[in-house]
């Protein structure tokens, strides 16, 4: 099997892990933010086994015993997962294609949610393996109910593959599993659904944060105060990503988490729960840790109120701060893991089309390696042109892919 250089310099970057079981990454506003410390630049990319910037990451359970069998670089993304042994590995559609899929998403919130319903319903019409892809929404992302009902909707009009962006994952594992004893796979998005009749297609939330937290945390010395920003609770990036950040202030005894705001996965409540928290705490911010594309709302609250730029945690990253953070490198410190909404849907269409096909998923979580963005290819990611106030989330190189090429070939059966 061949890997890509993406995921070859994952390896590099958690190569001790094995070891250890701990790790550190190295990479390497308003009001400017503090210079003292060591520059983002200089961090060392090896990981520490003791002391401020280590963690410990979470077992691997694998009840499959799939990962075992591949490349150890495998079994670190996975770590802290629940793998599952899919109910799928065999399967194949009841007839020859084309396909009829439904999408059952939730609201579109913010432009990546938007791009990404749209890339993948885009890339699954250009597959040639589709006849008709159906899309319904909710009207916002905090009624669950309408959600489950909706997909309860679609499976009744019994397509031969759905892709869903469920709003709290362990509410919809009894109607995934209807629809595989109906003989549907359900392809969930981003919140993995603790199924074997679910294929998951997420993101290690738990280990982004750690590593962005672990980066920050070096370079400021192992002192400062730390504020985190949530996405929606219960959610899968918030709740194993704020896990995260916690896993790394464990060993920062001179690092105290002083607030915890929830931004809703969106940059205008983001802004204003922070604004709200800023004017209740005078004292410094040193550190932020945002868990899904609310960088620039995080920012333009502390701009807003003329509060130094703290050091960000940026998963997900957006233009804008990417944008801001290579307009101000002598000043402010950032660490970015890179999505956007073009590669998650490549990533997404390929496990759709790998499944229409009859691959045969052999686990029901699909993980890819993290995309890191340090001071070295940061150009990569953000344009000169863009500010604080580019609107959407970084796209990235253009052959940026969640999965990179072959990634996922050992995961499938065929």
């Amino acid at each position: 099997m061949r890997l890509s250089s993406r995921l070859r310099a994952n390896a590099a970057l958690l190569a001790c892990l094995a070891l250890t079981g701990l790790a550190v990454a190295g990479c390497g506003g308003g009001a400017k933010g503090s210079t003292s410390g060591t520059p983002v630049s200089a961090v060392s990319a090896t990981p520490p086994a003791t002391g401020c910037g280590s963690f410990t990451l979470p077992p691997l359970r694998d009840d499959s015993g799939v990962l075992a069998k591949l490349p150890a670089e495998y079994r670190r993304n996975y770590r802290g997962l629940h793998v599952l042994p899919s109910k799928w590995s065999a399967w194949k559609p009841s007839h020859p294609g084309p396909y009829k899929v439904q999408i059952v998403w939730s609201g579109l919130v913010n432009s990546f949610i938007t791009d990404l319903q749209n890339d993948i319903k885009s890339g699954l019409e250009k597959s040639g393996l589709t006849s008709d892809v159906r899309v319904t929404n909710t009207a916002d992302n905090i009624d669950t109910a309408a959600q489950i009902q909706q997909l309860q909707a679609a499976i009744r009009r019994n397509p031969d593959l759905i892709i869903l962006l469920p709003l709290q994952p362990d509410a919809f594992t009894s109607s995934v599993e209807q629809a595989g004893a109906r003989g549907i796979p359900v392809i969930s998005v981003i919140n993995t659904i603790n199924s074997p009749y679910s294929v998951n297609v997420d993101i290690n939330s738990y280990l982004n944060t750690a590593l962005t937290s672990s980066i920050l945390a070096r370079s400021l010395g192992g002192k400062g105060t730390v504020l985190t920003v949530g996405g929606y609770p219960g959610t899968t990036p918030s709740e194993h990503g704020l896990a995260g950040v916690d896993a790394v202030l464990k060993h920062c005894p001179g690092m105290k988490k002083i607030g915890a705001v929830s931004g809703l996965f969106t940059n205008a409540p983001a802004k204003s729960a922070v604004t709200q928290f800023l004017a209740t705490h005078p004292g410094p911010v040193d550190m932020a840790v945002q868990v899904g594309g609310m960088g620039p709302g995080v920012l333009s609250a502390f701009k807003g109120v003329r509060r130094p730029m703290p050091a960000l945690a940026d998963i997900g990253a957006s233009n804008g701060t990417l944008g801001y953070w290579l307009k101000n490198q002598s000043t402010f410190r950032s660490a970015a893991v890179g999505q956007s909404a073009g590669g998650t849907a490549a990533g997404v269409v390929d496990v759709a089309t790998r499944l229409l096909k009859g691959r045969g998923p052999r686990v029901n979580t699909m993980i890819p390696p993290v995309t890191l963005i340090t001071t070295k290819n940061l150009k990569d990611w953000a344009k000169p042109s863009y500010t604080l106030d580019t609107p959407g989330v970084a796209d990235g190189p253009p052959d940026f892919r969640l999965f990179p090429d072959r990634y996922l070939d050992p995961l499938f059966t065929h």
